[in-house]
């Protein structure tokens, strides 16, 4: 295998003029197969800053009572078995140095806005609590009053609902919606602000954002009581075992709770799931790109190695075989696509840095929806660049089973008779 490696470099430096053209075009293949994966990267990570961060927040840990869990299981309504004495828990758990923040979690249906005289369908409240550092880095405030989250009775609305039912600062506004006991409730509130998520999408534009105890009065708990906490853990602090760790402190201090990492919970965000979905369309167009391209690298190979008649028969004057050609060439091949896919990459990445390093938003619904967000970004994954070295591998592969085998059919008299 050294040998053929040798060979294979010796090859390469032999035959620049035509390796280039190879290169170049795995290169520019590449560089493109890259930007398209990473616009679909950024798509995925806007959703997740955007919609995701404010529908489900980042979480490393959730408690549950085990009657809840058990509820869930057996497909019954869970949401009434709640964790009475959550502020007391909170402390408790904050006394463990690995923790950073413990939020309180409350579920909230879709309600209908009243404002001047008019009704609004289809808008969803955001309870926002003083502490939930996370929540609160995902919006800014862009008029009204900025301390929405110590404000009982308000209210801050996206700040295109300004155009769309014409809200200003101060109106009050009748919101009307079920408890999770299914009975119709009613709150007057004001409004204080208007925000803009730093990550807007249009999904948010429906979205409005109250304080943690007035949505949790609102849909039908007490105070201090909530059907789950989410727990977020220092930098650094391993997930999986801080929940064993936390599993054995409610053990000994007879808490009937349970602990679930991320990773173990199966429910996925539905907008993560369409751009996941669109993911894999772009992958599977990125491989038949892939295979068209296959196609003409083929011909470029064969006429390549026709051409080098005369070198393959003296490599079988010399004694080698064709299962030892079969690999110097393979092996050649695999090395000058790597080299421009890892080329194409990195082009790939520079232009991804100078694209973001932009910062190109726009406020347009259409942007937003392609984009995932305001925001243009291009991300960056170690799949992307998998799938595009793995389509590269299967490239050099199509390329020496289709190839090699007609052109090392060369008779050893060749480099005789070129020698004459």
């Amino acid at each position: 295998m050294k040998l053929a490696l040798q060979i294979a470099f010796r090859n390469i430096s032999s035959h620049k003029r035509k390796n280039r053209i190879i290169f170049a075009v795995t290169t520019v293949l590449s560089f493109f197969m890259f930007l398209f994966l990473a616009f679909s990267d950024g798509e995925i990570e806007n959703i997740k800053n955007g919609v995701s961060s404010f529908y489900r927040p980042h979480w490393d840990l959730r408690v549950f009572t085990k009657e809840f869990i058990r509820l869930d299981d057996r497909g019954e309504n869970p949401w009434e078995e709640t964790i009475l004495n959550a502020d007391e828990l909170k402390k408790d758990l904050l006394a463990f140095p690995e923790i950073k923040e413990v939020i309180s979690y409350v579920p909230a249906n879709n309600v209908s806005l009243f404002i001047n005289g008019k009704k609004y369908l289809y808008f969803s409240p955001i309870a926002v609590e003083k502490n939930d550092s996370f929540i609160q880095s995902k919006y800014e405030i862009v008029e009204g009053n900025t301390e929405l989250i110590s404000e009982k009775n308000t209210i801050s609305l996206h700040y295109m609902m300004k155009k769309l039912i014409g809200a200003k600062i101060g109106d009050e506004i009748s919101i009307v919606g079920d408890t999770i006991f299914d009975q119709v409730t009613m709150a007057k509130v004001r409004v204080s602000s208007f925000y803009k998520p730093y990550f807007d999408n249009p999904n948010l534009a429906s979205s409005f954002l109250m304080p943690f105890e007035d949505l949790q009065n609102y849909v039908g708990y007490e105070q201090n009581e909530a059907p789950y906490l989410i727990i977020r853990l220092q930098p650094k602090v391993n997930p999986e075992k801080m929940q064993k760790q936390l599993i054995s402190w409610a053990e000994d201090t007879n808490k009937e709770l349970r602990f679930f990492t991320q990773k173990t919970s199966s429910r996925q965000d539905q907008w993560a799931m369409i751009y996941g979905m669109i993911r894999y369309i772009i992958i599977a167009m990125t491989l038949i790109t892939f295979f068209i391209a296959a196609f003409g690298m083929m011909n470029v190979v064969s006429v390549n190695l026709l051409e080098r008649a005369k070198e393959i028969g003296t490599y079988y004057c010399l004694g080698c075989e064709k299962p030892f050609l079969m690999a110097v060439y393979t092996i050649e091949i695999f090395l000058v696509n790597m080299i421009g896919g890892i080329a194409g990459i990195l082009l790939g990445q520079g232009a991804r840095l100078i694209v973001n390093a932009l910062k190109i938003t726009s406020e347009e619904p259409g942007f937003q929806i392609v984009v995932g967000s305001s925001v243009f970004y291009l991300g960056s994954s170690l799949s992307t660049v998998v799938w595009i070295i793995g389509g590269l591998a299967i490239i050099t592969i199509l390329t020496s089973l289709s190839t090699l085998g007609k052109a090392l059919k060369v008779s050893p008299v060749v480099a005789v008779q070129e020698l004459n």
